[in-house]
């Protein structure tokens, strides 16, 4: 699994697990312990596609979904065993541990960097 940067106006905001495969794309955080960041890139910008189900997910998580263009169209905090999507259509969406949320706004522009 590959690793990016998560930064806004070259401010680096998190380190991310790039989620491109199958498996790694389907599990994200089920199973785990809150730890880290997940990226994940949808096949195209879609608002169905961006839900999120928290089964087997025992801690709240931040979803921030993205457009095509790294912009954050919408932000929530999701608790276990639920589920959510954005308001609009998104092309990326980032989960991280709701207790060590991303300092974003909707509107803000992000930029991903290959680490």
């Amino acid at each position: 699994m590959k690793s990016v940067e998560i930064s806004s106006k070259g401010r680096a905001l998190a380190k991310a697990r790039f989620c491109d495969m199958f498996l790694s794309e389907t599990r994200g955080y089920m199973f785990r312990r809150p730890s880290g960041s997940f990226l994940f890139k949808l096949p195209w910008e879609s608002k169905i596609l961006a839900g999120v189900h928290l089964f087997f997910v025992f801690f709240p998580l931040q979803a921030i979904w993205l457009s095509d263009q790294l912009i954050v169209v919408d932000i929530k905090t999701a608790d276990p065993w639920s589920l959510c999507w954005p308001k609009s259509g998104a092309k990326y969406l980032i989960e991280t541990s709701a207790q060590n949320p991303l300092p974003v706004q909707i509107g803000q522009k992000l930029e991903l960097i290959s680490i």
